[in-house]
């Protein structure tokens, strides 16, 4: 005889209380398998910062973060005038947003403009999971700009001085 198991049919033989020991190994199996896909999903993406100006740039992230499956909401890192700066962000995530600031310039979204997203920020290096205040000097909200990313890499160009 020839048995096509799927998940439903485990569970009914499961549920039912007639479950075969062979049901109980297809049924545990594929439930192992089914669960454990997530752990082979590739998490990391790279950001490239090109910076077009002359003045050195801080930058935060906001993304979701594949270890925790949680916003949050990271920095700093510096980008060096007229270079590009890249790192690696644990997120499989293909929309993130970012802020940059040097001295009163900033690089970042618009209040209601393409889904600017309102952030709290601190002076000090930090890392907060959403909806949470980071701790450090120099509290304030900056409004970030999205960003998609391509072939697993979020490309991001700033201009100006």
């Amino acid at each position: 005889k020839v048995y096509f198991f799927s998940t439903f049919s485990c569970c009914v033989y499961f549920l039912g209380g007639a479950m075969h020991r062979n049901y109980a190994k297809i049924f545990l199996w594929t439930l192992v398998f089914c669960f454990s896909l997530p752990l082979f999903v590739q998490a990391d993406m790279n950001v490239n910062f090109t910076t077009k100006t002359t003045v050195k740039i801080f930058l935060c992230m906001h993304y979701k973060d594949a270890a925790s499956g949680e916003w949050v909401t990271r920095g700093w890192w510096n980008a060096e005038p007229l270079s590009s700066k890249s790192f690696t962000l644990n997120t499989n995530n293909t929309i993130a947003y970012f802020y940059g600031n040097a001295g009163k310039r900033f690089w970042g979204g618009e209040e209601g403009k393409d889904g600017a997203l309102r952030k709290g920020v601190v002076s000090d290096k930090f890392l907060v999971k959403d909806g949470k205040k980071p701790e450090g000097k120099n509290y304030r909200a900056v409004f970030m700009k999205r960003v998609r990313a391509r072939d697993r890499v979020f490309n991001v160009t700033l201009t100006g001085d």
